[in-house]
């Protein structure tokens, strides 16, 4: 099943803070709550094969970056993109290198689903070169 474009939901947001760890639980409680703001907060989900890819809370009111959690082979995944730069993504974590080409493939996927609203800034999301 490919990617769709969702709001998130009470039940999603329950199982975004199982699989989130204790820091990025906290995380998404930052200000009152990433989900109880009355935002419609969105995201790129593949429901079949459990990956998903939401934007998180931004740290920094005047931040230049944007906060993404990626939900891959049961881990979540926080990283960061410089907005409307051609930097790479800065990783918190990396997945083990047997699966970080899949990584990188299914997150270029997700984002590709998750920028489809119009409402979205565009990122470019790129990757230091691999070593193979």
């Amino acid at each position: 099943m490919p990617y769709v474009r969702e709001i998130i939901k009470p039940a999603d947001q329950e199982k975004i803070f199982a699989d989130a760890d204790e820091i990025k639980r906290s995380h998404l409680r930052m200000r009152g709550g990433y989900f109880t703001e009355g935002i419609d907060a969105a995201w790129a989900i593949d429901r079949e094969r459990d990956l998903y890819l939401l934007r998180a809370p931004t740290i920094e009111a005047r931040s230049p970056y944007a906060y993404f959690y990626f939900h891959f082979h049961s881990c979540m995944y926080g990283f960061r993109i410089r907005t409307f730069s051609r930097e790479p993504i800065q990783l918190n974590e990396l997945p083990p290198d047997s699966s970080l080409p899949q990584f990188q493939k299914e997150l270029l996927d997700a984002f590709e689903v998750y920028q489809s609203a119009d409402r979205e800034p565009l990122f470019t999301p790129l990757f230091e070169t691999v070593k193979e």
